[in-house]
């Protein structure tokens, strides 16, 4: 449910944000685009709101896609899983599947050279492990990890994480043609009477833009860091129901004493997408002993 408030919330965000966008590119298009297209958008009833709303639903839509998730995968700049590192990331991810009743064809395996301690899903079907991981963990413990990343993919974190993506892309593109032309405007800025007009149009959008993003971008950036870590431990929760969670414990153990990063003070902690590891470590702890009962 929070997940569909969230992509509500960023949909009203982003198409206000947008039309501010359009506004500011209006003056442009009037010069570009042949006046006849302009007399056939202006005919159409709320034909902005209808151009707008298409524009972030659609590759909303499209993420759906295992084309788009491919493209977005091959941006995080991994690469598949081949020779040993397949055989170490096989060894540890087949008892899970087995034990949780998946079939290996259904997901995609990659590695990631950042040099962390980390692994990751994206989309309904990837999971990417850095090479790190493969050499710092045993075998039993990447079970655990790997465990926690299925527990993302099967209670869909990473679709609705990828929804809000595609939900953004637009965003994104309008963003960089907006810098763009401000770039250029500022070169007849030293043109008196039309640079001082010039600044003053600028200024007035990065306002708009900016509280915009202050009043609705604030509260839903910190809904979707909560969300995020409540999503964390439904993950760890899934890892101990298919019999994975003292692996997971141990795995997040040895990464704490590794040196992963934790964040400290209570706005870090507000702020971050991951709840402390000695909180998760606790309620692991407590499913495991639990169980034992």
């Amino acid at each position: 449910m929070i997940n569909l408030l969230l992509l509500v919330l960023q949909f009203v965000m982003d198409f206000i944000i947008l039309a501010i966008y359009m506004a500011f590119f209006l003056p442009f298009l009037t010069f570009i685009l042949p006046p006849s297209w302009l007399k056939t958008a202006e005919s159409i009833p709320y034909f902005e709101v209808y151009f707008l709303s298409l524009s972030l639903l659609i590759p909303t839509l499209l993420s759906r896609f295992s084309f788009f998730q491919s493209i977005l995968v091959s941006l995080q700049g991994v690469h598949k899983a081949r020779g040993q590192e397949l055989e170490i990331i096989e060894a540890a991810l087949n008892p899970v599947l087995r034990q949780a009743g998946l079939r290996r064809e259904d997901f995609s395996l990659y590695v990631d050279n950042r040099d962390e301690l980390n692994a990751y899903a994206i989309g309904d079907r990837h999971i990417v492990v850095t090479r790190p991981l493969l050499t710092y963990l045993p075998v039993p413990k990447i079970s655990g990890i790997l465990a926690h990343e299925l527990g993302h993919l099967q209670h869909h974190h990473t679709r609705w994480l990828l929804m809000s993506y595609g939900m953004n892309m637009p965003l994104a593109i309008s963003n960089w043609i907006y810098r763009v032309l401000v770039t250029i405007l500022c070169i007849f800025q030293v043109i008196p009477f039309v640079g001082l007009a010039i600044s003053l149009f600028v200024f007035f959008f990065n306002t708009l833009i900016r509280l915009t993003n202050a009043l609705m971008g604030l509260p839903i950036h910190l809904l979707t860091q909560y969300n995020a870590r409540q999503n964390e431990y439904e993950a760890d929760r899934y890892a101990y129901e298919i019999g994975y969670g003292a692996e997971l414990h141990n795995a997040l153990l040895d990464i704490t004493q590794g040196g992963a990063y934790e964040p400290s003070g209570f706005f870090a902690r507000l702020w971050s997408d991951h709840p402390l590891t000695q909180d998760r470590l606790a309620r692991l702890r407590q499913y495991v002993e639990g169980g034992r009962q």
